[in-house]
This record gives structure tokens, C-alpha cells and sequence, in this order.
């Protein structure tokens, strides 16, 4: 059968294969067959199965065995849909796929189409069609974590390193976790989240009011955790089922006398009541580079105490922009999560005190704090 014959038939919707002269060198992708035996010969074969065996009918037909028994299952061979080679998102596409999802990695799928447009890619893909490619090179969404780009700059990045692999005063290599303390502000206030999604008219922004004001109820709370010491009884306060913490809740604005107040009273507190085994001797206060942490006066509060000569304690900044190795604001979203779900919205600044107070004692107990103290490096 020739090539016009085929095209005749095939306009007539018949199989190129029906009816057609079947050679008989077995089918082999080394002499290019594909479409293997047609239904006469395997029907052929399968009668001088029934007839003698699957051994001899292998041997007249040169057909293995293996061929004849899969037959005898399935007489029908499976349909050819054709391998259609990839079109969508290879080569040049694919490369500016990889390249968009690296440089902006919370990038939507438009953004992603766009992108691969923009840069000279063949056409303008669908959403289907980069979710589908992004799925199938295991590119995956998930919640991201944010930093901010200062972070990432040469001196701040060098400044991380020496914080872990430098002892005092350029980091803390080799200083025990119950010797930390770390130090920090946050501010808590009742007020309703603002909703990112509205409607509008079409070409219209969506436009309204925000709930925040500096007249909302709020309340600044100013806290120090210790990670907890192995070598005390569980039942001990200072232990790691009951580390120490301090905190202090206003209603005004942190500033540095308030801040110096408040030092004064943990390192007095520490001083009156020290741990047993001169566990105090050496203490490091933790803080971020807020201006008022770093003034004469706090310093000249935590260190140049009466008892310098037993208790020992010293002020060190964490890394710039380094929020994820600071255990306090771990705590600080535990209590954040412990209020949103008491909050109602008939409290006031009374009842988000008490409730504060209450949570302020509740997080960090039973190793949780020693946890986020590993957690964060230390």
C-alpha cells in the first residue's frame, strides 16, 4: 500500500492498519516499526496458541513468548495519541521562568506572565499554563518570610557573623544560654484589621478610612526573658520549666528614663534574689539598636551597680534588622496570639491590661523559652 492509498483512506476514516499487508520481520524499533503487529496476526498467532503452544507458536511466528502472553490478555493494542513535542515554557521561556520566580519570589502568575513577555519570551502564557510548568518543576507556594534589604548589606551581614563566632564584646561565642537576657518593646492595641480586598467600580480605586489612631487604646509593654538554667530542680524559680522573666506595662511612650527605670529594677530584682551555684555573677542584657537603649544613662544604670564586684552586667546589641534571633519577639507573638483570641470588642484599656498581665505569665514555661533560645542560635 502506498502513500496515496493511505491518504485515501485515512479521508475516508479508516485505520492505515486495517486490512494492510503485515511484513514478517517482527516489528522492531530497530527497523522502525512503532505501531506494532495488527488484530489478524495477533489473532493468528493466539489460534496456534490453542492449537499447540505458547513455545512453538513463538518459534513459527518468531514472537516472544512474553509478546503471545500479554496478547492472550489483551488482544487489543493500545491507541497512539502521538508524543507532541513541548511547546509551552521551554528553552529561552523556561529560563525566564526560573529567573522570575528567583528574583521575585512572591510574584502572582501575571506578574510571572508579564515578566517572560517583557524580557523577549514567545508569547503572553496564561495562568494555567505558568502554575502548571511551575508545578512541574517543583516550584512550590508556601508562606514567606520577609526581611528587610538592609539585612542583606556587606557590613550589617558582617556584623551577624562576629555576633555568633566572636566572644564579648563582639558577640557571644562561648557564653552559656542562662547567662542571655534578652530585652525588648512592643506595643498591643484594640482595633479592628483592616480588609485588603473591596469593591469598586471598574478603573476605580477602593478607597476607606483606617481604624489605627494614636487616640486608639494601647499599651507599651516592656519585657525580659532568660532561656532557664539545666542545673536547677524543675520546681525551682530560674529553672527551665520556670524561667525568670520580668515586664512592665504602660499606657505612656518608651523613653529612656522609663527604660533605665525598668533595667534598674530587673538587675535589682536579680541582685536581692540571685540563683544559688553564682549562676548570677555574669549577666547579658540583649537588645535591638534602639536609641534608648544605647544612652549614658542606661548604660551607667546596668553597669556601674554597687555590686559590680559580685554581679557582673553588661549590655549587647543583637545584629541590625535581625528580628528572627531575638527569643522576645517569638514571646511577643505568643502573647499576641494568646489576645486575639480573648479579644472582644467591648474591652478597653482596663480589661487589655489585665488580659496582658495574664499572658505576659503564661507564655514561655515548661522549656518553651529554653526552645526559642536554641532556636534562635544561642
Amino acid at each position: 500500500m502506498n502513500e496515496n492509498d493511505h491518504k485515501e483512506r485515512s479521508i475516508l476514516g479508516l485505520s492505515r492498519v486495517l486490512r494492510s499487508d503485515r511484513p514478517d520481520l517482527p516489528s522492531h524499533p530497530s527497523r522502525g516499526g512503532s505501531r506494532g503487529y495488527d488484530i489478524n496476526k495477533r489473532n493468528l498467532v493466539i489460534d496456534d496458541v490453542i492449537a499447540t503452544s505458547v513455545a512453538e507458536a513463538s518459534e513459527k511466528h518468531r514472537i516472544s513468548t512474553r509478546t503471545i502472553r500479554r496478547w492472550m490478555e489483551r488482544v487489543m493494542p493500545y491507541r497512539q495519541t502521538g508524543n507532541k513535542p513541548r511547546e509551552d515554557l521551554v528553552g529561552f521561556d523556561q529560563f525566564l521562568l526560573c529567573l522570575a520566580v528567583h528574583i521575585y519570589p512572591r510574584g502572582s502568575s501575571d506578574e510571572i506572565a508579564a515578566f517572560i513577555h517583557r524580557r523577549g519570551g514567545s508569547k503572553v502564557y496564561s495562568r494555567a499554563a505558568i502554575s502548571k510548568r511551575c508545578a512541574e518543576l517543583k516550584l512550590k507556594r508556601k508562606k514567606c518570610s520577609l526581611e528587610a534589604y538592609r539585612a542583606f548589606t556587606p557590613r550589617n551581614l558582617m556584623i551577624f557573623r562576629l555576633f555568633f563566632s566572636e566572644p564579648l564584646p563582639m558577640g557571644i561565642q562561648n557564653v552559656p544560654r542562662y547567662q542571655l537576657c534578652d530585652t525588648d518593646e512592643a506595643k498591643f492595641c484594640v482595633m479592628d484589621f483592616e480588609k485588603k480586598i473591596g469593591r469598586s467600580y471598574q478603573a476605580i480605586r477602593v478607597r476607606d478610612g483606617g481604624h489605627f489612631s494614636r487616640s486608639a487604646p494601647q499599651l507599651n509593654l516592656i519585657m525580659t526573658v532568660e532561656a532557664g538554667n539545666p542545673h536547677l530542680p524543675a520546681h525551682m524559680l530560674g529553672s527551665l520549666e520556670n524561667p525568670r522573666k520580668w515586664w512592665h506595662i504602660s499606657s505612656e511612650s518608651v523613653e529612656q528614663g522609663m527604660f533605665s527605670e525598668y533595667i534598674d529594677h530587673v538587675v535589682s530584682d536579680i541582685e536581692a534574689n540571685p540563683l544559688p551555684f553564682g549562676i548570677d555573677s555574669r549577666k547579658i542584657f540583649l537588645w535591638d539598636n534602639l536609641s534608648v537603649h544605647g544612652t549614658a544613662l542606661v548604660h551607667s544604670t546596668l553597669e556601674m551597680r554597687p555590686t559590680r564586684a559580685t554581679h557582673r552586667f553588661v549590655s549587647m546589641p543583637r545584629p541590625p534588622y535581625q528580628q528572627k534571633i531575638a527569643p522576645i519577639e517569638y514571646m511577643f507573638g505568643e502573647i499576641s496570639t494568646i489576645l486575639a483570641r480573648k479579644c472582644a470588642r467591648n474591652w478597653g484599656v482596663e480589661e487589655l491590661y489585665n488580659e496582658l498581665y495574664n499572658a505576659c505569665m503564661c507564655v514561655g514555661l515548661n522549656g518553651n523559652l529554653n526552645r526559642t533560645f536554641a532556636h534562635c542560635g544561642y
